[in-house]
């Protein structure tokens, strides 16, 4: 084992510092495997793999953090400071992870998550591991798919981090995300679209006819389209009800207008056309 002085192995041995906690837990980030290589496996059996081949089961599940240490400075030697420090970090923050704690990974463009058993470390013929005390799931509670591009962005961006674990911080996010709930912040932007939409939908209904046409009509072929929509300014109340049409056509009302023009920055426009 390296040899160290005293103040030196009371900073690199000491605990990990206390967690931020979601409620009583703590979650953290894992890459299953150089380049996902464990994902299929980790998910489909319900295990965090992880690497640390050089250690074993027995010295992890002891606390030989010294020890453990030693062969990791040894292995890093010549390497970018801060690597051994950083393996030990993540294998410590691994081994005493308890059922209380959530783990997130990324896997096929979604987020899955799990938590751990109250069970030692393991090893088998592919890598050591942890059991996992539920399976990995890519759904929210409200059985929302999980997918990366709906995200939050501070939640989505932790997949490009490249080591092995990494402490998710924004935890609110996270418990908010994994619940199916949203914050506050987007419920009241939800609330405030839905009044804008229909201010614009009556908006709509007092354009001029050219004005109108501005708003919807764009230069096409007639020999390549492959879907036609007709706007309508002012329906009749039965228009919805109106004669089934074929599939590639589709009646677009105000309503629906009304939305589509907020998602094209419209809004200020329709403002000044009934000013």
């Amino acid at each position: 084992m390296i040899q160290r002085r005293p103040e030196e192995r009371a900073r690199y041995s000491k605990p990990l510092k206390p967690a931020v906690r979601m409620g009583r837990r703590s979650a953290f980030y894992i890459k299953l495997g150089r380049g996902g290589e464990w994902e299929d496996d980790s998910i489909g059996t319900g295990k965090l793999r992880f690497g640390w081949s050089q250690q074993t089961p027995d010295d992890i599940n002891a606390a030989r953090w010294d020890l453990i240490e030693g062969q990791l400075r040894a292995a890093h030697e010549g390497k970018p400071k801060g690597e051994a420090t950083r393996a030990l970090n993540g294998l410590r923050t691994i081994a005493e992870s308890g059922p209380e704690d959530v783990w997130i990974t990324f896997h096929q463009a979604k987020l899955w998550w799990t938590r751990v058993a109250s069970a030692p470390v393991e090893q088998d013929g592919i890598s050591i591991f942890r059991r996992a005390a539920q399976p990995w799931t890519d759904r929210a509670a409200d059985g929302r798919l999980l997918v990366i591009n709906d995200l939050p962005g501070r939640l989505a961006q932790i997949q490009g981090y490249r080591w092995t674990v990494c402490r998710v911080h924004c935890l609110d996010q996270l418990a908010r995300t994994l619940s199916g709930t949203r914050s506050d912040l987007a419920t009241a932007i939800s609330s405030d679209q839905a009044v804008l939409a229909k201010h614009l939908s009556e908006a709509i209904k007092e354009l001029h006819w050219k004005d109108f046409e501005t708003l919807t009509v764009a230069n096409f072929s007639a020999k390549d389209f492959r879907r036609v929509y007709f706007f309508v300014h002012s329906p009749a109340n039965d228009l919805a009800d109106a004669a089934e049409l074929p599939d590639h056509v589709e009646v677009v009302l105000p309503d629906r207008l009304a939305r589509l023009a907020m998602d094209a920055g419209l809004a200020g426009w329709l403002e000044d056309k009934v000013s």
